[in-house]
């Protein structure tokens, strides 16, 4: 079957790069001076994210919170430690080298070799030339990702049955991550940490599998999309994660899936 895989999500998230790029010059573009000057600019923009952070009462942060108390506490203050303003350098240096990570994940090698200095252009300034490269291959982009979702939306009907509405609710877990997989014979069993997947199911069992694509990779990932159809009694799961810079995915078939619960 037809698939939304690693190139459409990594082409999905250049389609806006060039949106918000603020111009410099060429000569600024290979300047160390330039870019001290803007991570320090980038750097205040934290602090006084820290100093709102810090300032934020636990009534305020507990605000329509559903979880325990205790929950709710914990995170309230493993939010305020990492957010101190003393440690505004720190928390920049993290979120650039993230944003660096970020660009070359999705730009390809050829652009990424044009471009002076990839910190200058990771804070969101480049000059004419690397912001034509930009444009250029976010428009390529979108162009893909609409031809994709024609394609889509034209095959998918053909493609499954009606999927009952007590597996079709409950599987996905978009914010969470797979804790580990486990196979035992023809069933596999998905360990799921459903934190921040808005889901409270902790596994998913399938039976009487037929795997077509189960990377490695797949444990501790984080769970970014999936797709599920039920042709001929059959289930197909489909779900693409990210490990660190890797792109695990799973295709299984299956004929029965159990949910295990947090409830």
């Amino acid at each position: 079957m037809y698939y939304y895989t690693k190139e459409w999500y990594l082409k999905s998230k250049a389609t806006g790069l060039a949106l918000n790029l603020r111009h410099c010059s060429s000569k600024d573009m290979n300047s160390r001076e330039f870019y001290e000057k803007i991570f320090a600019v980038f750097t205040e923009e934290i602090r006084f994210e820290c100093v709102q952070i810090s300032n934020t009462s636990y009534d305020v942060f507990a605000e329509d919170r559903a979880e325990s108390e205790d929950i709710v506490h914990a995170e309230y203050d493993r939010w305020q430690h990492t957010h101190l303003p003393e440690d505004a350098p720190f928390i920049a240096a993290k979120r650039l080298s993230e944003k660096i990570e970020n660009l070359r994940l999705i730009l390809p090698e050829e652009i990424i070799s044009q471009i002076p200095d990839i910190r200058i252009a990771a804070l969101g300034y480049a000059d004419e030339h690397v912001t034509e490269l930009l444009e250029e291959y976010a428009d390529s982009c979108r162009i893909f990702m609409q031809e994709t979702d024609f394609r889509f939306e034209e095959e998918y009907p053909a493609r499954t049955e009606p999927i009952p509405d007590e597996i079709w609710k409950e599987y996905g877990f978009k914010g969470g991550s797979i804790r580990k997989i486990v196979r035992s014979g023809t069933d596999i069993t998905v360990y799921i940490n459903n934190y921040g997947s808005g889901s409270d199911v902790t596994a998913m069992h399938l039976h009487d599998c037929s795997v077509e694509r189960l990377d490695d990779e797949l444990e501790n990932a984080e769970w970014i999309y999936n797709e599920m159809y039920l042709a001929n009694g059959m289930y197909e799961l489909h779900a693409l994660c990210r490990n660190k810079k890797s792109f695990p995915e799973f295709i299984i078939h299956t004929d029965r899936i159990e949910f295990e619960y947090d409830r």
